[in-house]
C-alpha cells in the first residue's frame, strides 16, 4: 500500500481582474437580492459626469457608493456637497 499525503496549504490562483469582478458579481446576486440599507451619508460630491459619490455610514462600518446619472433623476431627495470637511 502506498503511503497517503495530505497538503494542508491552499491552492493560491491568480484572478485577472475581470474574472474576480465576476466572481464576487455572481456572488453577491446570489445572496443579496433586493437589498435595502440604512445609513448616514457622508461625504458626497457631484462629479461632472451627473454621478454621486457618496460614502454611507453607521457606527461601526462605511461603504463607497456611487448613485449613476440616471439613476439620481428618480430621487426624491436632493444630494448636495458634504460641508463637513
Amino acid at each position: 500500500m502506498g503511503q497517503l499525503t495530505f497538503n494542508l496549504q491552499p491552492e493560491r490562483r491568480i484572478y485577472s481582474v475581470s474574472d474576480l469582478t465576476t466572481r464576487i458579481r455572481d456572488l453577491l446576486a446570489k445572496n443579496f437580492t433586493d437589498v435595502l440599507v440604512r445609513g448616514e451619508i457622508s461625504n458626497c460630491r457631484a462629479a461632472s459626469s451627473g454621478h454621486y459619490y457618496f460614502t454611507l455610514k453607521d457606527e461601526n462600518s462605511q461603504l463607497k457608493c456611487v448613485c449613476y446619472k440616471m439613476t439620481a433623476r428618480y430621487l426624491t431627495m436632493q444630494m448636495g456637497e458634504n460641508e463637513e470637511e
